[in-house]
């Protein structure tokens, strides 16, 4: 007989040393046919959806205050860590916040440029609900509930961010040379790495384990970052919008 205990890692490959800097250049180009509209205390600011970029390597940034403008050529504060210090918004707050910018545009098959403007709204929405942030038909058009799905699919990829294989810290005691299964009820089990020797094949929802030697083994699930290279990055200027790079 053989036991082994199995232990989910959610684990995030970040730099560990945080820094801030200086930087200045941020531009935006106009996406066809998508135009939103924000709300607050009846003043309506109505615009074409852009896509807002850093100008020194085009990477992709979001704004984080729908009432306020972007500071184009203005001096930002970087900074990849203590975000929710810097931004002066609650910790539960800036996990959302990233978590959408995540799981938004350039996550899995999010490539077409509809992701940029529905990540922006929903970050928009979550960042500031004093402002009634939604999409329009058309510039300055009535509101419109589009991207339904869209939308959906990026808020459960966020409220199931934590969640572990439903056979985490569990133990289990199986025969030698018998092919063993253990089953996800949970279902994300697809978000896991592992590359134990004793795990003969991971597939969708299910595990299967064979050995043939007798001891106690400890099985570690991991889940990594495969799409970015560094922290999430927030750029303040207390005068205009704080921006976000994923």
């Amino acid at each position: 007989m053989k036991k082994f205990f199995i232990t989910v890692v959610l684990f995030l490959c970040f730099i560990q040393n945080g820094f801030c800097r200086e930087y200045s250049g941020f531009d935006e180009v106009f996406m066809s046919d998508i135009y939103y509209s924000r709300l607050k205390d009846n003043i309506i600011k109505y615009q074409k959806a852009t896509k807002l970029y850093k100008v020194n390597d085009l990477t992709n940034v979001y704004c984080l205050e729908p009432w306020l403008y972007i500071g184009q050529n203005e001096i930002y504060n970087a900074y990849d860590s203590n975000h929710f210090k810097y931004l002066n918004i609650s910790k539960e707050l800036w996990d959302i916040l990233s978590l959408i910018a995540y799981y938004g545009y350039g996550y899995n098959n999010h490539l077409d440029n509809k992701w940029i403007a529905i990540t922006q709204m929903l970050l928009w929405q979550n960042a500031d609900k004093t402002v009634n942030s939604y999409f329009t038909d058309g510039l300055n058009g009535p509101k419109i509930d589009i991207y339904v799905d869209e939308i959906n699919e990026i808020n459960n990829l966020v409220n199931n961010h934590n969640v572990k294989p439903s056979f985490d810290n569990e133990i289990y005691t199986v025969n030698l040379n018998d092919e063993f299964i253990i089953y996800d009820d949970n279902k994300v089990l697809d978000l896991y790495d592992t590359d134990n020797e004793l795990i003969l094949k991971k597939e969708k929802n299910k595990i299967k384990i064979k050995t043939d030697e007798v001891g106690e083994y400890t099985i570690n699930l991991v889940k990594k970052d495969k799409i970015y290279n560094h922290k999430p990055i927030v750029y303040i200027n207390s005068n205009y919008q704080n921006i976000l790079e994923v």
